[in-house]
């Protein structure tokens, strides 16, 4: 069984860290086997904000005082699977998070693959464990495909990125892009910028699927079937679209995790 590490980008503030707390933790993580892990990996704060532009290039508009590098930082742990980021880096620190979580999982987990994820994930760990179980050991990349660039009628489109909230990485992958932490780019966000790297470093992307329920109601109306034929699962809803602190992905976190498993659903 290969040995599959998480790194969940999260943050201290509501409602991301009860979504984490509450349908994360007592879900898909009491699962995980011993030869898996997971940090939680959280920034102190953001000095830049993304916007996205007529021609969708995700890019990151920095503040004046914003540090413009990345670098590799040691996680302040807690319960070991959660580590604490200081001193954070343009939009949300999210490239030096995943840099330096990728970095710390590399030194004292030694995985095999690491699953680069967000906590509106839920992930069905035996059809994770299959997919990586039959995947290449090295220069692999993989995840829900995206365009790189737009451009004029998409004639600039010469490359794709996976998507932050399921971004795969073998191990030496992984291993590479910590070691070129210094030249990422500052100016695109996560994914994307995670995507140029890997252009650069001549890696192909992987593509992979992604069932996205954006409410209770679509997760009550998907077929056992097709659920359970999911290795990951974005749970990203919203209650009241004016108000993105009212989510709804706990509720359906834990009514996959039932209805996969067959176990009684969570009530904690």
């Amino acid at each position: 069984m290969p040995r599959i590490a998480f790194v969940i980008i999260a943050t201290q503030a509501q409602p991301w860290s009860a979504i984490h707390v509450d349908g994360q933790v007592p879900t898909w993580i009491t699962a995980l086997s011993a030869t898996e892990t997971y940090l939680c990996a959280y920034s102190s704060g953001s000095a830049g904000e993304s916007w996205i532009s007529p021609t969708d290039h995700r890019r990151i508009e920095y503040a004046r005082n914003a540090n413009k590098s990345f670098t590799i930082r040691q996680p302040a742990l807690q319960n070991n699977h959660h580590g604490f980021f200081d001193a954070v880096n343009g939009y949300g620190s999210l490239v030096t998070c995943t840099l330096s979580a990728m970095s710390h999982l590399i030194q004292n987990f030694q995985p095999d693959y690491i699953v680069r994820t967000n906590v509106s994930s839920y992930w069905n760990l035996p059809r994770l464990r299959s997919l990586l179980g039959a995947a290449p050991a090295t220069n692999y990349y993989a995840g829900l495909p995206r365009k790189l660039y737009g451009g004029l009628y998409g004639r600039l489109n010469r490359a794709r990125y996976a998507t932050g909230a399921g971004l795969i990485v073998s191990a030496d992958v992984a291993a590479k892009f910590v070691q070129h932490y210094k030249t990422f780019s500052t100016t695109f966000i996560d994914d994307m910028a995670f995507g140029l790297q890997a252009r650069r470093l001549r890696l192909q992307l992987t593509p992979l699927n992604r069932l996205d329920l954006e409410s209770y109601a679509a997760n009550q109306a998907c077929s056992l079937e097709k659920l359970s034929a999911q290795y990951h699962v974005r749970c990203k809803s919203y209650l009241d679209p004016r108000d993105e602190s009212q989510r709804d992905d706990v509720r359906i976190m834990r009514s996959i995790h039932a209805r996969i498993t067959g176990a009684t659903p969570y009530s904690g």
